[in-house]
């Protein structure tokens, strides 16, 4: 079982800042381009760097979780070039199916129950920032 470090609460709260920031300056003023931008580019760093920890699978025989996380990383790169004006939600959908993968899978290893709950907090916490940027772009 994978055990995080005393770090990641902190580290973790801290990192949805970013989410939280951006996602209600979009809602309540979409006309902040600066907003719209660093809430892009901060979901699509984090479902990089999510993605990216699987390389580092306990597992080097299992690429299932290599070729899903290869997959999302591209989905959420392409969906940020092609088509910026859904990208909150597509980023929505990749979080929470990295979370999914996490959770419901062995690909990448276990973790201890209080990480699980960090991480559902976390990624609830940056979907919901992401739904409100969507709506705020939308003229909502």
């Amino acid at each position: 079982m994978r055990t995080p470090s005393e770090a990641i609460l902190p580290l973790g709260t801290l990192g949805l800042v970013p989410f939280i920031v951006p996602g209600t300056m979009v809602l309540i003023s979409p006309e902040t381009d600066w907003a719209v931008r660093a809430l892009q580019l901060y979901a699509f760093g984090i479902i990089a760097y999510l993605t990216g920890t699987w390389w580092l699978n306990p597992k080097p025989t299992e690429t299932k979780a290599a070729l899903i996380g290869h997959g999302l990383f591209l989905l959420a790169f392409f969906g940020l070039l092609l088509w910026p004006a859904i990208f909150f939600v597509l980023a929505a959908l990749v979080l929470i199916a990295i979370y999914l993968v996490e959770r419901v899978t062995d690909w990448v290893g276990q973790f201890e129950s209080a990480y699980q709950r960090l991480r559902r907090l976390l990624t609830a916490v940056a979907v919901m920032s992401l739904v409100a940027g969507q709506i705020g772009v939308m003229g909502g």
